[in-house]
């Protein structure tokens, strides 16, 4: 609005104007008057949501209820973010609790119980180990999960899995998926009596039928009791391997035989537990008030192919110490088997071998039927040639 305008707005009021410049401005806000109420009718059909009332603008009531259905949804969006939020949040807690938690000790106890399930299995279940996994799982709980698996021929064999988790150091669910395929669910040994009669080798006609170029695994009882390094030389230059020893902890035959249908025996290669170990580390470098290496290696005692029967002897009574320290989870993952029996038998009477698992050719393991060693032989997988021969 120009300054001459109001000038005339102003000398109207006080009627100082002659008539002819009073009806001029008069004409003039007549016109000003219909563009407001043209541009307020135009601003009416823009937004139809607004009624003009009394100089106050008021909601249109389908606008409000427009804007009270966002305003729901926004509300739940917030609320919906907010719990997932809690829950990642939750998760991130629980995560780094857990991995202090079983970050603890030493060994740390992740690995400890890992350690304790594997060897479980490898004492009670004649040449069969698993290498565990494990991620966090629920609150302050571990799972753990691995593949099955026997070495028939030179190759490690898929004979099932086993996934399970852990509560603070206390198994809560385990699951283990059985190969229904494999031929050794039941996996005897004999053990050797006075009369030292030998029950014969049914299994010998099985690995006849077996076709040239197959593999096989063969559980083999002896005549007698042996020692580590007896048990071994035993198969020294044969064309086959010795894999798993069982071992006499004071067990009876089933009634009426000599049958052991659950034996307990330990793996020709040791199972060695972290303080077996001999670190070393290298790169070492001083860091403020600490020492620190650039990296390590882990060693362990050597063992002979065919002897070293002291090493492998304290190593599965080591073994034993372990899982009688850890009844609980070792209760859990075996059957028939009392740890601290076990134990006690043969730190009083020392380890004595009456029977063995063995792998190679069919051909070569068939020959075991005229041994004057063996007492009785049991057929347990067989595979495809996979075998590199042995000198």
């Amino acid at each position: 609005m120009s300054d001459d305008f109001k000038q005339q707005l102003k000398a109207y009021r006080q009627g100082k104007l002659s008539q002819e410049e009073r009806e001029e401005l008069e004409a003039e806000l007549t016109k000003l008057e219909l563009y407001q109420s043209h541009l307020d009718e135009l601003l009416e059909e823009e937004q139809p949501d607004t009624i003009r009332e009394a100089g106050s603008v008021q909601l249109n009531p389908k606008r409000a209820t427009e804007l009270m259905r966002r305003g729901k949804w926004r509300a739940r969006s917030w609320s919906i973010g907010g719990v997932i939020g809690i829950v990642l949040a939750a998760m991130i807690v629980n995560s780094i609790l857990t991995s202090i938690y079983y970050g603890l000790g030493k060994p740390e106890k992740r690995n400890l119980y890992a350690d304790v399930i594997e060897s479980a299995i490898a004492v009670t279940s004649p040449n069969m180990s698993i290498s565990l996994n494990s991620n966090p799982s629920s609150v302050l709980g571990i799972k753990y999960f691995g593949d099955l698996v026997k070495q028939v021929g030179d190759e490690r064999v898929y004979m099932g899995d086993l996934s399970t988790t852990m509560l603070l150091g206390w198994p809560r669910l385990i699951d283990q998926n059985d190969n229904k395929n494999s031929s050794n669910h039941y996996t005897p040994f004999y053990l050797p009596d006075e009369s030292n009669e030998g029950y014969g080798t049914p299994g010998s006609s099985k690995l006849s039928s077996l076709p040239e170029g197959t593999v096989a695994e063969v559980y083999v009882s002896f005549d007698r009791m042996y020692s580590t390094d007896e048990a071994l030389k035993l198969f020294e230059g044969k064309n086959m391997e010795p894999v798993w020893l069982a071992v006499y902890t004071g067990e009876a035959g089933e009634e009426g035989t000599a049958a052991v249908s659950h034996p307990v025996g330990f793996p020709t290669m040791p199972m060695w537990h972290e303080e077996d170990g001999y670190t070393t580390v290298y790169g070492e470098r001083k860091v403020l008030w600490w020492t620190v290496g650039s990296g390590s290696t882990t060693s362990y005692p050597g063992v002979e192919t065919y002897g070293s029967g002291n090493v492998r002897n304290e190593n599965f009574v080591n073994t034993l110490r372990l899982l009688s320290n850890h009844k609980t989870i070792t209760n859990y993952y075996t059957h028939f088997f009392d740890a601290d029996q076990a134990l006690d038998y043969v730190e009083e009477n020392g380890v004595a071998i009456y029977g063995v698992v063995v792998t190679g050719p069919t051909k070569e393991l068939l020959k075991l039927k005229d041994a004057p060693f063996v007492r009785y032989l049991h057929v347990g997988e067989a595979r495809l040639w996979n075998w590199d021969e042995r000198q």
